[in-house]
């Protein structure tokens, strides 16, 4: 006998109240056990092996799809512990919330009710589901990498292998002297041709394509990308990046936790090797890590301090004074002392982060540009260095 959703089950998408779904929809749907326990079995090598409850759960869920021609399973990955749906609700239903929850409730039920039947086990559903519409074709494929993506995530939350890690300090040629900078990926992106990209949220969305295209010619010649990828143009040629399988650095001004968790598309950019994600925590001038009372630094790349800590080097405007500027740092300082626009300058916030990112940038041999739109065109600036992408 079929089982029919409860009222609960036809859950209300307030976040979309405007929305007509009898005109159809797509759908991403996630519910998990409660308590969350991986009953349904492990993830190895970024796959799902199941357990006899997993396997239920697969057939339930195959099962379900075939008898619900107006709820259509167009991608699904049942987890340990929870499952992933994207469904697409045809237009022309009378009422199509329901149908969708009358799907849910089938896949909880019938598996629930068969693993306890055939196997003596008992396990819980949330109550209800979470839910979001995808309102584009971007979504929809962005909804289908993080489901492809969902073992591989897991194997690298639950796991932690070396790529999320975090190594700090970090040491490389190319990061600021005497400054404390953390990181977790592919260190490795630091030794090549780096190029510092900053686009204003002035950039109209229809010059992303022209912005695009040219930063991709950069890839092609050797480039790597580096940014904190927030602004709506960056996000777009992040995306892009993603799926041309370039190589990416993403700094963050927040201070990473000692095994970072990835989101989004970074469990997939992790496992290729491609990926680096760096940090230098604020209110640390000098290089000091927070709570570093003795006021000592890691190794200065440049200064080529081996094994030692050394103090922070004061090219890097550090007010006590307490080393004479290395080798790396006086070479870029003025005959005044004073460091060149760009160096040196570390206003707080992501202005500061991205004034590292040029830094970088120029050591490794490319440069920092910044993009905005000014009169109606787009202006390229070189904020630093004057290599041509």
């Amino acid at each position: 006998m079929a089982l029919i959703a409860a009222k609960s089950e036809a859950k209300r998408f307030r976040r979309y109240r405007g929305y007509d779904y009898s005109r159809g929809a797509v759908v991403f749907a996630t519910f998990h056990l409660e308590p969350r326990q991986p009953r349904f079995g492990r993830v190895e090598g970024g796959k799902v092996v199941y357990s006899p409850a997993g396997e239920i759960l697969k057939r339930v869920i195959e099962k379900e799809a075939l008898r619900t021609p107006d709820a259509q399973l167009k991608k699904w990955v049942a987890m340990p512990d929870h499952v992933h749906l994207r469904i697409y609700l045809r237009p022309g239903q009378d009422e199509p919330l329901k149908r969708l929850g009358q799907f849910v409730y089938n896949v909880k039920a019938w598996s629930r009710n068969i693993a306890k039947r055939d196997l003596g086990l008992s396990f819980a559903w949330q109550k209800n589901y979470h839910d979001w519409l995808c309102i584009s074709r971007e979504a929809i494929e962005a909804v289908d990498r993080y489901i492809e993506n969902n073992p591989l995530k897991w194997s690298l939350m639950h796991g932690h292998p070396p790529p999320l890690a975090l190594v700090e300090p970090l040491v490389a040629g190319v990061l600021p002297c005497g400054e404390w900078w953390s990181g977790a990926g592919e260190v490795a992106l630091l030794g090549g041709k780096i190029a510092a990209v900053r686009l204003s949220r002035s950039i109209p969305v229809a010059e992303f394509a022209a912005v695009e295209a040219r930063l991709m010619s950069a890839v092609d010649k050797g480039f790597t990308l580096a940014g904190t990828w927030i602004s709506p143009c960056e996000r777009a040629v992040f995306a892009a990046l993603v799926k041309r399988g370039a190589a990416i650095i993403r700094a963050s001004q927040d201070p990473l936790s000692m095994v970072y968790r990835p989101k989004g598309d970074e469990p997939g950019l992790f496992a290729k090797g491609r990926y680096l994600v760096l940090s230098r925590p604020a209110g640390n001038p000098g290089g000091n890590p927070a709570g570093n009372s003795g006021g000592l630094s890691p190794p200065c790349s440049r200064r080529g301090n081996p094994g030692g800590l050394s103090p922070p080097c004061s090219g890097r405007g550090n007010p006590g004074g307490l080393s004479p500027p290395c080798s790396g740092c006086s070479a870029r300082l003025d005959q005044a002392g004073v460091s060149p626009a760009g160096f040196g300058s570390r206003q707080a916030g992501w202005h500061g982060i991205n004034d590292a990112l040029d830094e970088i940038a120029v050591a490794s041999g490319g440069a920092g540009v910044y993009v905005k739109c000014v009169g109606g065109r787009i202006d390229w600036q070189w904020k630093l260095g004057d290599t041509d992408l």
